[in-house]
């Protein structure tokens, strides 16, 4: 964090270097100010909250605190979801084929999996053939892949 004098003297080094001026050859901003002194100005003109005594710290505690902290929060919240997500993308996907006609790489939700003998795996078409008792045993139970 900045003291006053080191905002002074960054936004002097600023108006110096742009040359920011206004009608009547004034500066842009005085030098002496930085952006606390001009809220503070405004809050205590207004009267906001019904109080003309705000400082720097109550402008922080007050208006800046919660919002940022909520902010962090959030941040932390979303860099965990990014975290999460590429770890996720990490985790091996189990490559299924179907036993009944050597179909290769069937997707989680279109394969299926016998309950009595867990090594046999099938694609919707062989378990209906399976239902018909065209393939594997009859009496085998198949469930969808999760």
């Amino acid at each position: 964090p900045y003291s006053d004098l080191e905002w002074d003297d960054a936004l002097a080094s600023y108006t110096d270097l742009h040359k920011m001026e206004v009608e009547g050859g004034r500066r842009y901003h005085s030098t002496q100010n930085n952006c606390y002194d001009d809220v503070l100005r405004i809050l205590n003109f207004v009267n906001y909250q019904q109080s003309s005594k705000h400082s720097k710290e109550s402008v922080v505690d007050q208006l800046l605190e919660a919002p940022m902290l909520l902010a962090d929060s959030f941040v932390k919240t979303y860099n965990a979801c990014l975290d999460a997500q590429s770890w996720i993308n990490r985790v091996p996907r189990v490559r299924v084929s179907c036993d009944g006609c050597d179909k290769d790489d069937l997707e989680p939700g279109d394969s299926f999996q016998c309950q009595d003998c867990h090594d046999v795996d099938c694609c919707l078409a062989c378990k209906r053939k399976h239902e018909n008792g065209q393939w594997h045993t009859r009496s085998h139970v198949f469930l969808p892949r999760g």
